[in-house]
C-alpha cells in the first residue's frame, strides 16, 4: 500500500510541475487547513489581466527564488473574474511554504461576465524552504444568491523548488 501511495504521489508531482522530492511537494491537506490563522503576503502585486482563458497555448504555473529576506513567489495565469482582486496567504508547512491566492471578496455582489489569466507576485517573509505550492481558489456565489454555493476548494497549481 505504501508503495501504491508513494508511486502516485510521485505521478501527481510530475503532472503538476513539481520537482525536486515528492515528500517536499506532497499535497497534503490544503483545502481543511484553517487560512483564519495564515499569515499576509509582501507586496503582493496583481496585474492587469493578460488575456482570456479561451485562449490557447497557455497554462497555470509557479516558481520561487530565495531573496533576502524570505523569498519571492510569483503565479503565471492564474484565472480570475475579469476585474476581480485578489489576495494571498501562506502557510509553513515542514519542508514547503504552501501559498493560496483567491478573491478577495469570496462572495461579490456581482459576478464577472468573464474570466481572465493573471500574473500575481509575493515575498514570503520566511527562511527559504525545500518547495513551494501555490494553489488558487475561485469565490463562492454571491450574496444573497438564492442557490448558495461555498468558494471553491483550493487547488493545486503546482509545487517548484525553491530557486536560490
Amino acid at each position: 500500500m505504501a508503495a501504491v501511495f508513494t508511486m502516485l504521489l510521485a505521478s501527481a508531482c510530475a503532472l503538476s510541475g513539481c520537482r525536486g522530492s515528492p515528500a517536499a511537494c506532497e499535497p497534503g491537506r490544503v483545502g481543511t487547513w484553517d487560512w483564519e490563522g495564515a499569515g499576509g503576503l509582501d507586496d503582493f502585486v496583481q496585474e492587469e489581466c493578460d488575456g482570456d482563458v479561451t485562449d490557447t497555448g497557455w497554462a497555470s504555473s509557479v516558481s520561487a527564488r530565495a531573496e533576502a529576506p524570505g523569498l519571492r513567489v510569483v503565479g503565471e495565469d492564474l484565472t480570475f473574474g475579469c476585474g476581480e482582486d485578489v489576495e494571498g496567504f501562506y502557510r509553513r508547512d515542514h519542508e514547503r511554504v504552501v501559498v493560496l491566492v483567491q478573491p478577495v471578496d469570496l462572495h461579490p455582489k456581482w459576478e464577472a461576465g468573464c474570466t481572465c489569466r493573471y500574473r500575481v507576485e509575493a515575498g514570503v517573509p520566511e527562511d527559504p524552504p525545500a518547495a513551494v505550492s501555490l494553489y488558487e481558489r475561485g469565490h463562492g456565489s454571491p450574496a444573497g444568491h438564492p442557490e448558495f454555493q461555498a468558494p471553491d476548494e483550493p487547488e493545486l497549481v503546482g509545487c517548484v523548488e525553491v530557486e536560490p
